[in-house]
């Protein structure tokens, strides 16, 4: 699925994103960054930086 970080020295994986999309059925960063991860609750200028690579992956598994 993903096992490279999200961004370097976070515990969240790019995998994470695929989970949360396939299995899940999340359709919105926001959702993966916030319910899911928690990342936008816990350090929101970490989930700005994540948020570029979340949106492309997703963008490659939605179309």
């Amino acid at each position: 699925m993903g096992d490279r970080p999200l961004l370097p020295g976070l515990p969240y994986l790019e995998g994470e994103v695929v989970y949360a999309v396939r299995e899940e059925l999340t359709r919105k960063p926001l959702d993966v960054l916030a319910r899911r991860m928690g990342l936008a609750f816990l350090d929101r200028e970490k989930a700005r930086q994540a948020l570029p690579r979340v949106v492309e992956r997703m963008a490659s598994l939605l179309g």
